[in-house]
């Protein structure tokens, strides 16, 4: 084999020792890669720039070299961010990222690029936006006097939603919409590039509390009746029966479609035409009556509306309190206090006066769901905050005694 020949199969074969090396470790430090494969930094330099050259298979974002897979983009819209990581690509991701969790003005997407350290001015981020706009990723409109801009471009990946959405895809722009399962790489785009910020972007749709597959065959009906209406884009006129019977209308914006497990019920957690929080049961709406409004759905997806749903303890949008209860400190008590715990995203336990007693407190919605929690618990129980809680128990409390006298 001449010497040529020789040079370049060892050339080949260090590139892909470094390709392999960022596999496996990246994101990794040149001086890294440089100390384990006995590399000088001009000759990995070289090397990287051969492989990018060739194969686009590394980026060299701020903390490091990784490696991925291109053909996990393959399902990328054309002209969108392919290929190399670069500050342009890392910025749209990320105002993309930003718009997908909520509706945000100009200048809350410029502090927030400028809070993660991107170079972005105001003249830049009206050239990403325009792009993004252009390429039918952002979409904008005035709310109650202030310009807000929207992205709707990601679209669920369960295998019932992704069943409904190739069901429809003739009568969508597919273009326009990205698939959860295809984001995992701009999420580690994101998280490369910018430390200790990811998006659960999962959580940009229905969100189940339970299995997927508790959902019936009836509820899935349901839930794709109403999918076809543009409820992500548009408030809706809904007209419902009440839990009494009656026949009401609510104009309305969704914000999430939560499952409850308690009722093995869907619910629409959104706002009324007065901007109150509303939930109406998807099972009580009378889908061939739904008419679409003019006006824009300003809440979907929300942060709010997370938040509302983190601190419900069953379905109410009441106003949040804080509630404080101490629990004796018995095996079985314990057990489903610190089950309790684990769920609750808000709540905190202490042990207390020795040992002998578990305070547990949380912050949550709806506080006659919780009374009827602690019922359970009996005098292993003492709700102590707030007082409309300590009133409900000591309601229960005397009915029993007059059952007994």
């Amino acid at each position: 084999m001449g010497k040529g020949k020789q040079n370049s199969a060892g050339q080949a074969k260090r590139r892909q020792e470094i390709i392999d090396f960022i596999k496996e470790n990246g994101p990794v430090k040149s001086g890294v890669i440089c100390a384990a494969l006995s590399l000088s930094r001009s000759s990995l330099s070289d090397d990287i720039n051969a492989i990018n050259a060739q194969t686009s298979v590394l980026t060299s974002p701020k903390r490091g070299y990784y490696a991925y897979d291109p053909e996990a983009e393959s399902t990328l819209p054309n002209g969108i961010l392919r290929g190399k990581l670069d500050s342009v690509h890392i910025r749209q991701w990320y105002i993309l990222a930003l718009l997908c969790t909520a509706p945000r003005s100009f200048e809350s997407l410029l502090e927030e690029l400028q809070s993660e350290s991107l170079r972005c001015g105001e003249s830049t981020l009206h050239a990403d936006l325009k792009a993004l706009q252009d390429k039918g990723f952002v979409t904008s409109s005035s709310e109650d006097g202030e310009y807000l801009y929207y992205s709707y471009m990601l679209y669920p990946a369960s295998r019932e939603e992704l069943s409904r959405y190739y069901s429809q895809k003739k009568k969508m722009d597919s273009g326009s919409r990205i698939l959860i399962s295809t984001y995992n790489t701009i999420e580690k785009k994101i998280a490369h590039s910018i430390p200790d910020r990811t998006f659960d972007v999962k959580k940009s749709y229905a969100r189940h509390t339970g299995k997927q597959n508790t959902l019936s065959a009836v509820q899935l009906e349901l839930l794709e009746q109403f999918q076809r209406f543009p409820y992500t884009t548009h408030a809706l006129s809904i007209p419902y029966v009440t839990n009494t019977g009656k026949h009401l209308t609510c104009s309305f914006s969704s914000g999430l479609i939560i499952y409850s497990v308690e009722t093995s019920r869907i619910y629409l957690l959104g706002k009324d035409k007065k901007k109150k929080n509303t939930i109406i049961a998807l099972d009580r709406i009378q889908m061939d009556r739904i008419e679409v409004q003019n006006s824009h759905n300003y809440c979907y997806k929300n942060p709010e509306f997370y938040r509302i749903e983190e601190e419900m303890f069953s379905l109410s949008v009441e106003e949040p309190v804080t509630v404080r209860v101490r629990f004796e400190n018995v095996p079985f008590v314990a057990s489903k206090i610190e089950h309790l715990h684990k769920m609750r995203k808000y709540s905190k336990l202490e042990l207390i006066n020795n040992d002998s007693e578990i305070l547990y407190t949380d912050t949550l919605r709806g506080v006659p769901d919780f009374a009827r929690y602690l019922r359970r618990f009996g005098h292993h129980a003492l709700a102590e905050e707030p007082k409309e809680l300590k009133d409900m128990m000591l309601y229960t409390s005397r009915k029993v005694i007059d059952l007994y006298e």
